[in-house]
């Protein structure tokens, strides 16, 4: 998808700076990637307690050979 951005010019240094990227559209690329994996583990973490579950954890956490 082709959009057209009018990005602060200062922020668009910036970001390439810190982030390595090299040009304006590897940063939105970038932010936008970033921003969609921070969404997805919000939405992880949100189910937190909510799952069942069954085992041991002490069990599953014992590093021997006997499992």
């Amino acid at each position: 998808m082709k959009a057209e951005l009018q990005l602060d010019d200062s922020l668009e240094t910036e970001a390439m700076a810190v982030s390595g990227c090299r040009s304006p559209q590897e940063v939105v690329e970038t932010g936008v990637r970033l921003l969609v994996r921070m969404k997805s583990q919000e939405r992880l973490l949100a189910l937190r307690g909510e799952l069942p579950w069954e085992g041991n954890l002490d069990e599953m956490r014992r590093d021997d050979d006997a499992r």
